[in-house]
């Protein structure tokens, strides 16, 4: 997804409620997503409706824990499947982030990334910052709040320009897990809303931005975590091409299904099994 209202949490702290992942703690894993869209693959393609397999994108990442307190995490975005009368990039982004947790329920994140415009056009760069807290009101519920800033900018060959946006956002996601930390179920939504971008770019009219994502996670395995996430993307409207990016993931109007695993390796062999949030609290 295109990087925004995430926090970059992984999918162990939405089972553990973990901020940080326990010092010394790797956890490399693949994501292998579906986009689907009725506009199509960007503006201008609005009779090119992608159906389920159409495009596909495999998501290698890696994070690792320096301290109880901060981690780093990135990823690469690779297409593997596209229609025949595309001929895309097939490295389509990459992202760097870290978190920092600050108490016992509360974290500070930094995500930055880019990659290749669609048809070629030029290249897109993104950063976004922002806070995150967790109530913790019942030891099998957990309520996650965030918000903050990000900004996009494009270079974009066919307008030999670079187009920028600002936009803040704000996110709330409700977690149900059972009290190990084994299976969990989440559901959440997300706004943003563009604050300030070139006045003098007629072409470019961002809009608010709400989507919806829901997923599942299952770590019954110590070290291992298997999950899959729905998320319904809102990006502008094709009829309106200067509401929209040409960018594959998250640049336009889309329905994403992922399905994803990851495997956790203890390097710090001193540390000890951290406890879940609610049981700190």
């Amino acid at each position: 997804i295109l990087i925004g209202s995430d926090s970059g949490a992984s999918v162990r702290s939405e089972l553990k409620n973990w901020l940080v992942a326990p010092s010394g703690t790797l956890v490399v894993g693949a994501t292998f997503a579906f986009v689907t869209s009725d506009a199509g693959l960007g503006p201008g393609a609005e009779d090119d409706e992608l159906k389920f397999t159409d495009v596909a994108m495999i998501n290698p990442s890696a994070r690792y824990s320096f301290t109880d307190s901060f981690e780093i995490a990135g990823g690469v975005g690779v297409l593997v499947k596209q229609p025949p009368d595309l001929d895309e990039s097939i490295l389509q982004s990459a992202s760097l982030g870290g978190r920092l947790s600050v108490g016992d329920a509360s974290a500070v994140f930094l995500n930055t990334g880019g990659g290749a415009l669609l048809a070629d056009l030029g290249l897109w760069g993104t950063a976004a910052a922002g806070f995150q807290h967790r109530l913790v009101p019942d030891r099998l519920l957990t309520f996650d709040l965030r918000a903050g800033a990000s900004g996009l900018a494009l270079s974009r060959d066919d307008l030999d320009a670079t187009q920028w946006l600002g936009e803040v956002f704000v996110g709330g996601e409700a977690l149900m897990h059972d009290p190990r930390g084994n299976v969990g179920v989440w559901a959440g939504i997300d706004v943003a809303f563009p604050v300030v971008h070139d006045p003098d770019d007629a072409t470019f009219d961002p809009q608010t931005r709400v989507g919806f994502h829901a997923g599942a996670a299952l770590g019954i395995v110590e070290d291992l975590d298997l999950f899959a996430l729905g998320s319904i993307i809102d990006r502008g409207d094709t009829d309106s091409a200067g509401t929209t990016l040409p960018i594959l993931a998250g640049g336009f109007d889309q329905v994403q299904i992922i399905f994803g695993v990851m495997k956790r390796f203890d390097l710090d062999e001193d540390e000890t099994s951290k406890p879940m949030m609610f049981q700190a609290l």
